[in-house]
């Protein structure tokens, strides 16, 4: 999506008339630069995940509340990946509440041990796309959508791997889950929960742990973002500009956000 010199004046001209300042046009020339970046990434590497633990995968030209180009890097939450793929070998089913466009749901699929997958978000357009991706990766028989929770809590399995993702509205999905899920099925499930914030602006991490222990679950781990994970051999190869490889290794999250793994003693990771 290339621009000429007097289109990019003319925006800037526009954005300034209207009271924008330095910064704000700053963030406007990354997104566009970003989709530039995104979509040359994704030719040359054939619309295929690169690296990390779904590499190989075939992947669309768009992501959904995040970017496109740590997927396809496969830095994409790398914090999270050792401790996601050793998970998967414990558990038969896959719960992804706040799926996205299926970076998870597909990827998870794709591993043998897991038999069945639910994909949860509450955006139409990204249900969508997470039915296209499983599609083209030839697993959709393994994988269901919707946006429904309460409907997915009932029909809760047994041995899930359930994440959590909804930017901000994790209390409310754990409510619901335990609400409308058999506690003896619950029980033997694993949460991996992302923190977001409260209404303040806090996060909403001490709330969530505490949350869960009343439940009878107890925090495993509490892996913190690390700025470093972010970028990528892959992306320095292709470029020797500093701005591009921020912007290649941007996941458009805040900085301070962390994932929590939580398991009640009945669940087969603990056995």
């Amino acid at each position: 999506m290339s621009m000429s010199i007097d289109i990019i004046a003319s925006q800037v001209t526009h954005l300034i008339s209207q009271g924008c300042t330095t910064y704000d046009i700053l963030r406007v020339a990354a997104h566009y630069r970003r989709i530039e970046l995104e979509t040359h990434l994704f030719n040359t590497l054939g619309g295929r995940i690169a690296e990390g633990p779904f590499k190989g995968m075939s992947y669309l030209g768009q992501a959904h509340a995040s970017t496109l180009s740590p997927k396809l890097l496969g830095t994409y939450e790398q914090e999270l990946q050792d401790a996601v793929m050793k998970l998967s070998k414990y558990y038969d089913h896959f719960l992804d509440i706040g799926c996205a466009e299926g970076y998870y749901t597909t990827g998870m699929a794709l591993q043998a041990n897991i038999r069945s997958v639910i994909g949860i978000d509450i955006n139409p357009e990204s249900l969508t796309a997470a039915r296209q991706l499983a599609k083209l990766n030839n697993i959709e028989s393994k994988c269901k959508f919707t946006e429904d929770l309460i409907s997915a809590a009932k029909n809760l399995n047994k041995n899930s791997l359930v994440m959590i993702d909804v930017d901000g509205a994790e209390l409310k999905a754990i409510d619901d889950l335990f609400c409308y899920s058999s506690i003896d099925t619950i029980q033997t499930c694993c949460f991996i929960i992302e923190t977001d914030y409260n209404l303040d602006r806090s996060s909403n991490k001490d709330r969530i742990i505490e949350t869960m222990v009343n439940k009878g679950f107890k925090l495993d781990a509490n892996i913190k973002q690390s700025n470093e994970k972010r970028l990528s051999k892959i992306a320095e190869g292709l470029t020797r500009s500093f701005l591009d490889l921020a912007i290649y290794s941007m996941e458009g999250r805040p900085s301070d956000q962390s994932w929590l793994i939580l398991t009640s003693d009945k669940a087969l990771s603990n056995s």
